[in-house]
């Protein structure tokens, strides 16, 4: 009995120890040695706006009010509210080093390296071989891409996220082949329930499941991951009702689909917003300037960016030159101009190649429909 109870109090730890706690300590490690030469610089682009000048985050005693079960239903007076598990990652660095910056560039480091940490355990779940969770691991951590997410506070928020998400990967894999499948699962949906409090792309989770399930079958009883996704679901129709009410990307005659469905149905979503949006401090709703209105304006024009965005993604993959700090593109005019046909061309290579190799080569089919999903 007491055996029992040991394996189902701490879940997953076998999964998360089986790649190698040395392997796990290098990439952090390594993460450091990378980027440690961001720790001395001052805040710069948004890191300003959203970090340094936000009076919630200079008091680390705020930290309880984020952490509080109320902060679910009360809306924070800060920028970043639909984000709480950021917003305490920074409030916990405050307190630790109190307005010194490296602190909070310490953390991004941190967690870059805790991000590789989780794809090499789930990469190693997914193929049980060292040396391909190590190389996915390795050159997540060093891809030049990575670097603006690393040195921007203020994209903490995309490695959290990453993290969790990965985490929740992790313990819904060993919960398929283990006996203690309704605790790993219960740690998977935790895990999913702080990649979405970290940011919104983690949403992209529930399909991840199932794509893996199609590349990786394991016999799993119908019942038992109807009943997942169906927490899963739950647990999107209630981060819905939390992300809704603080939304806060406005144009001029426009808005962002949250704030157009809280404009809607206001009623629906008063259980997790109590606080009067008129008593939100001034800038906590950030308005997006009048130029870009053309992004949002005709879901044709949304459409062809998106696709021009896809093909410039891929080339800095596949050839990671010119890397910048800002990458709004211009919206395309016509479906023919390089960027949209590229991008289209980019999908369907991308999908014919994870088609193909979907039985040779499971992971690397698995890898590419993950980054069409979380597009």
């Amino acid at each position: 009995m007491l055996r029992r109870q040991k394996g189902v109090l701490m879940p997953g730890v076998r999964a998360l120890a089986t790649p190698g706690v040395a392997s796990v300590l290098a990439l952090i490690a390594a993460s450091f040695l990378l980027y440690a030469r961001l720790l001395p610089y001052p805040p710069v682009w948004d890191d300003h706006t959203f970090v340094q000048e936000q009076p919630f985050l200079r008091e680390p005693a705020n930290l309880a009010m984020v952490l509080s079960p109320r902060s679910l239903r009360e809306t924070l007076p800060v920028r970043g509210a639909a984000r709480p598990m950021w917003l305490a990652s920074l409030l916990i660095d405050r307190a630790l080093a109190g307005g010194r910056f490296w602190i909070f560039r310490a953390s991004n480091i941190l967690w870059h390296g805790f991000a590789a940490a989780s794809l090499l355990t789930l990469v190693w779940q997914l193929t049980r071989s060292r040396k391909t969770a190590l190389a996915a691991a390795a050159l997540f951590l060093c891809h030049p891409v990575n670097s603006e997410t690393v040195a921007l506070v203020t994209n903490r928020a995309d490695l959290m996220a990453f993290t969790f998400c990965v985490l929740a990967l992790c313990f819904y894999e060993e919960g398929r082949a283990s006996p203690n499948r309704r605790a790993l699962w219960a740690g998977s949906l935790a895990c999913f329930a702080a990649a979405l409090l970290s940011k919104e792309m983690a949403a992209t989770f529930p399909l991840l499941i199932l794509l893996g399930g199609w590349l990786f079958p394991r016999p799993v009883p119908r019942t038992s991951r109807a009943l997942f996704l169906a927490c899963c679901a739950a647990l999107l129709g209630l981060y819905i009702g939390f992300r809704t009410p603080r939304s806060g990307y406005r144009l001029e005659g426009t808005m962002d689909v949250f704030s157009a469905m809280q404009s809607r149905h206001p009623q629906l979503f008063a259980p997790f917003d109590s606080q009067d949006s008129a008593a939100r401090p001034p800038g906590s709703l950030p308005q997006i300037a009048p130029s870009l209105t053309s992004y949002y304006a005709d879901p044709y024009v949304r459409l062809r960016t998106s696709l021009a965005v896809l093909a410039d993604y891929g080339r800095l993959l596949l050839w990671p030159a010119r890397l910048q700090a800002d990458y709004a593109p211009r919206p395309p005019r016509r479906w023919l101009s390089p960027g949209p046909a590229l991008g289209a061309m980019a999908m369907g290579l991308m999908l014919g190649a994870a088609w193909m190799l979907r039985r040779r080569q499971p992971l690397a089919s698995f890898g590419l429909l993950w980054v069409i999903a979380t597009l």
